[in-house]
């Protein structure tokens, strides 16, 4: 009786997405056929941190950071986010990043933070923990002057962040 010759996988081939986990092309997610502005970001060397601190108008969370500008009464914008996060970059280009959202911020005034969360940061991780949360992205808006800050949705839109930022007080 004739065999039939299976072949055997390999155990130390990976698919070849996986072999370059650095590469944001060689993401799982790529094979999606995602929009390609969602993979200009690099993980490897923690580039999305320095490039989320230089952009305009906004600065790196810390938990000193966020105190001081609380004391200060200014509104606060907190984005917690990652290099990996679909939802995140999305929400960076959709809601985040339009010429009207910026200007938003810079009238009235409301200081931006960002925390980069790739890398597992133990602070950020805290400051996930304090809101209920085992990831990202979150979205937090404190609002000028004592109260409870308002924790946005996970997705959001530029006509919701207009409305917060329009309600800001600022």
């Amino acid at each position: 009786q004739p065999r039939l010759a299976l072949p055997v996988p390999d155990r130390h081939r990976h698919p070849p997405w996986r072999k370059a986990r650095s590469c944001p092309e060689s993401l799982p997610i790529r094979r999606f056929n995602l929009p390609e502005f969602l993979f200009h970001q690099t993980v490897e060397t923690g580039s999305f941190a320095a490039q989320a601190a230089q952009a305009e108008g906004t600065e790196r969370y810390s938990a000193a950071r966020l105190a001081s500008l609380r004391a200060e009464n200014r509104p606060v914008f907190v984005n917690m986010t990652a290099a990996w996060c679909v939802s995140c970059l999305v929400n960076e280009r959709v809601a985040l990043s339009p010429t009207a959202v910026r200007l938003a911020f810079a009238e009235h005034h409301v200081a931006y933070l960002k925390g980069d969360w790739t890398r597992g940061d133990p602070e950020i991780t805290a400051y996930l923990r304090e809101h209920g949360r085992d990831g990202v992205p979150l979205y937090v808006f404190y609002r000028s002057g004592p109260g409870t800050p308002t924790v946005l949705p996970q997705i959001l839109t530029e006509s919701a962040m207009l409305e917060q930022l329009n309600r800001a007080g600022g």
